[in-house]
């Protein structure tokens, strides 16, 4: 699960990464009415910066998921090894 997490972040940043080079051509007719030039800059760079946010979120919560996944497997480890001795706690 932590590498699909890793795997869908790089995806899905670069994804949406790269609907900013379609803004790139296109003029907003918002910006347009608000009077702001390089409209087409603008909305570009904040899809490329809400792309790179977005992949560095999902990435991290791949990260966090691998290491969660790392300590529960060590804990159980040391379960069952404790398990075999006769120790009273």
């Amino acid at each position: 699960m932590s590498d699909f997490l890793k795997v869908l972040g790089v995806v899905l940043g670069g994804l949406i990464a790269a609907v900013g080079f379609f803004f790139l051509g296109t003029e907003n007719e918002l910006m347009y009415l608000l009077g702001i030039e390089d409209s087409a800059w603008i909305l570009s760079a904040i899809w490329w910066v809400s792309g790179i946010v977005t992949g560095s979120i999902i990435y991290a919560l791949g990260l966090i998921l691998e290491v969660v996944q790392d300590i529960k497997k060590d804990q159980t480890k040391a379960v069952r090894i404790n398990a075999g001795t006769t120790e009273n706690v």
